[in-house]
């Protein structure tokens, strides 16, 4: 089966993922304007098309790698910035651009020196690439391990085999600021993930899931920088539970609005101060 095919199969099922979830925690009226209702977004931060277009770069890379091949820098570039004109091309909405990003052409020039941090210090250190954008789906267990009737689902950036035959999942991000060691350890999308290996069948159910954060960091001389964390049984469980009680407020039409950080660059600002 293909990955598209896998994927569309995910989401025939009754679901959540994790990004679900971590909108509805982040700010519940956001999660009602975007999956209850489904409103078309009102403008798009360039953080969204840019972050996608890394990725797409770094799929590229590592899926070369899982047939021997190193794929060349002006491949990545340009795959980079074919796939982030083309996202603000097609938008018919605003592009929210940033101080250090303030038109196209600086944030496809920035994102051209991130990929080249990437290509000179990226190491795999004699790991084996398992899988590349892998979709994954398991029951979703409350912490009590009551059966519920979602899916979750969810795409693992990169599964690695180290040299002892243990599993690593590396998450991919871009970060204007550092990650405190704290953050990554707290990260819920990393217990998602190992829930994911560990309740599909791909891990043993109580065994530790090794995990990684591979950072590049938007800065005029950009850094790569990895984070290592591990998740356990416990840290699944506690996903569980925040899990369920998303979804419990989420049957329950709570929809609470939260200011932070993350209204600057809302799709829903209008919405939301209109609300």
């Amino acid at each position: 089966m293909t990955r598209n095919a896998a994927l569309a199969e995910l989401q025939n099922s009754l679901h959540i993922s994790h990004g679900q979830i971590f909108s509805y925690l982040s700010c519940g009226l956001k999660y009602r304007f975007q999956y209850a209702e489904r409103r078309p977004p009102e403008r798009l931060s360039i953080s969204l098309p840019f972050g996608k277009a890394i990725h797409a770069s770094l799929e590229r890379y590592y899926l070369g790698k899982q047939q021997g091949i190193t794929e060349p820098l002006d491949i990545l570039e340009d795959l980079f910035a074919e796939q982030l004109a083309g996202e603000i091309q097609a938008t018919d909405v605003p592009v929210i651009f940033k101080k250090d990003t303030p038109d196209l052409a600086s944030a496809i020039a920035m994102g051209r020196n991130m990929l080249k941090t990437f290509h000179e210090e990226v190491d795999l250190g004699g790991a084996e690439v398992v899988a590349v954008e892998l979709p994954l789906s398991a029951p979703l267990y409350s912490g009590e391990s009551k059966l519920t009737e979602y899916q979750l689902v969810g795409v693992i950036d990169l599964l690695l085999r180290d040299g002892q035959g243990n599993l690593i999942v590396v998450d991919h991000k871009t970060a204007a600021q550092q990650k405190s060691q704290s953050a990554v350890d707290d990260d819920l999308q990393l217990a998602a993930y190992s829930y994911l290996l560990t309740a599909g069948g791909h891990a043993p159910a109580l065994s530790n899931t090794n995990c990684r954060m591979d950072v590049l960091r938007k800065l005029k001389t950009p850094k790569f920088e990895r984070y290592d964390t591990i998740r356990t049984a416990k840290d699944r469980r506690r996903f569980a539970k925040i899990a369920v009680g998303a979804l419990a407020g989420i049957d329950a039409r709570i929809f609470v609005p939260t200011r932070g950080w993350l209204c600057s660059d809302c799709a829903y600002r209008q919405a939301c101060e209109a609300w």
